[in-house]
């Protein structure tokens, strides 16, 4: 279901992932009285609907809060950066790919990775199963055309990894790692300026990227890199029955 002020979809992977009937739904405007009541009969649908408030716009922070029983759960904040900022120079011991095999060096990085996420925050949420959602979405982009990845190979071995695809001129970073044996040596850094040095060669004319409000040091990362806050969004859960 889609109309002006908000989308709907049924969530299959969500669903059959965490064993309960899941919805989403997308505000993408400040929500009239009559798509209030539309949106409320959608949060019956399914036993758990995630609610994405783009832009964090106060009156539906307000009803939310006020007239549905759905829980503030996280903050996504969007960064961006242009074609005019991008590094320039290729770096040694990066290799960008597409449809790549399944490589056990990357799925060791992931499983050590990502401490936050909207489904940690969550109580009602499976906490093992929580845990394992960006090894999963690691592990599903492999063999895809439609996604690259962006690896710091040593001594033939990954040590970090950036996991993106691209829509028309634009790069959207999904995810980055790098294994905890190496953090702080730099190779996010690096990883990141072989991209911008590919999306340059490639014609894009923006990078995209985005990260949850309390996760600090990807937020320094992201700034130190040149990245510019474009955007935030509320994220909250909605539960029929919580167990």
């Amino acid at each position: 279901m889609s109309s002006n002020s908000f989308d709907y979809t049924y969530l299959n992977w969500d669903s059959d992932f965490f064993g309960v009937s899941s919805g989403r739904i997308v505000l993408k405007e400040e929500i009239s009285s009559s798509n209030q009541k539309l949106i409320q009969e959608k949060l019956l649908e399914n036993q758990f609907t995630v609610i994405y408030n783009e832009n964090n716009l106060a009156a539906n922070n307000i009803w939310l809060g006020e007239e549905t029983s759905a829980s503030l759960t996280d903050i996504n904040v969007q960064f961006l950066k242009t074609s005019k900022e991008f590094s320039q120079e290729s770096v040694e011991h990066v290799i960008i790919s597409n449809a790549l095999p399944t490589t056990d060096d990357i799925l060791e990085i992931a499983s050590q990775s990502f401490n936050y996420s909207r489904f940690f925050n969550d109580p009602y949420l499976n906490k093992d199963k929580a845990s394992l959602v960006y090894w999963n979405w690691v592990k599903s982009s492999f063999g895809k055309e439609e996604k690259y990845f962006a690896q710091f190979i040593h001594d033939s071995e990954c040590h970090g990894f950036i996991l993106f695809s691209k829509q028309e001129k634009t790069i959207v970073i999904e995810l980055i790692a790098v294994k905890k044996s190496t953090l702080q040596k730099g190779i996010g850094t690096k990883l990141l300026q072989n991209l911008e040095a590919y999306a340059s060669k490639s014609g894009v004319e923006r990078i995209k990227v985005g990260t949850q409000i309390n996760n600090v040091e990807a937020i320094r990362f992201y700034t130190k890199n040149g990245y510019i806050f474009q955007s935030a969004t509320s994220v909250y859960h909605h539960w029929i029955k919580r167990s």
